[in-house]
């Protein structure tokens, strides 16, 4: 009997769930996408998620509070909780990642104000997760000390430390809101892609060089194009020849 009574209850749940999936794809059936302007602007370079395909299949009213938003590329990753507004924004002028760095609204005007930075809570200017990759320092430094530094870091420019991964470099913190962050570290060692790339580029220059120098000219060509060009080329005469045509001006005045 009581075995009787839990699958009654079990299959109640499922008739319920069913119909809720169907009342949702009703509603969603009858939502009305945002205007194409409302659909944020990819970066180039950067992943987002969600999608600009989901982004793209949602409401403006959706669009105005995305409960989690991330963007990343090879250098990093912002993470904001939410809810955020991303309508009609254009993470290309918005966003930088680069080498030991995050900046949101951080390109200036030639007044030197930064660029359609909204007040402190809204827009993307919200606290958010920020994590950093590849931030080893070229140089060794001990555990200790470089932690030590990453810490200092984060307490003067106001962030919250989080972790950092003294193996691959991975930093991560908390900010309150959106400035510049990041760096201070030093010049960062190179990752396996970027040495790869870099000792392709001196090899490539190496053979270069190595090819103007094995590059011989022949030397006939070299006296040919001396005698072609004797016959233009006007020799200064000689000191003794101007005094004597002088000498002869002068008797014939006489």
């Amino acid at each position: 009997k009581r075995l009787t009574e839990e699958k009654k209850v079990a299959k109640q749940m499922k008739k319920q769930e069913k119909e809720k999936r169907r009342i949702d794809q009703y509603e969603s059936s009858k939502k009305q996408f945002a205007p194409a302007e409302m659909i944020p602007k990819p970066k180039e370079g950067c992943s987002i998620r969600p999608s600009i395909v989901e982004l793209a299949r949602m409401s403006e009213e959706e669009l105005a509070k995305i409960g989690k938003f991330s963007i990343e590329n090879e250098y990093g990753k912002i993470e904001w909780d939410g809810p955020i507004d991303i309508r009609g924004l254009d993470f290309e002028k918005i966003v930088e990642i680069g080498e030991q760095e995050a900046i949101v609204y951080g390109k200036t005007e030639e007044d030197g104000m930064e660029m359609g930075k909204p007040p402190v809570g809204t827009g993307l200017n919200k606290p958010a997760i920020v994590t950093l990759y590849n931030c080893n320092p070229a140089q060794p430094m001990p555990e200790e000390k470089l932690l030590k530094k990453v810490k200092k870091l984060c307490k003067m420019q106001d962030s919250e430390f989080i972790s950092f991964d003294i193996d691959s470099g991975c930093w991560k913190f908390r900010v309150k809101h959106w400035t510049k962050y990041g760096g201070g570290i030093g010049k960062v060692k190179q990752s396996k892609k970027q040495t790869k790339e870099s000792e392709g580029l001196n090899e490539q220059e190496s053979v270069q060089r190595d090819n103007f120098q094995e590059e011989d000219i022949p030397l006939d060509d070299v006296e040919g194009e001396i005698e072609e060009n004797e016959e233009d080329v006007v020799l200064p005469q000689s000191i003794e020849v101007r005094e004597e045509e002088i000498a002869d001006e002068g008797n014939l005045r006489e």
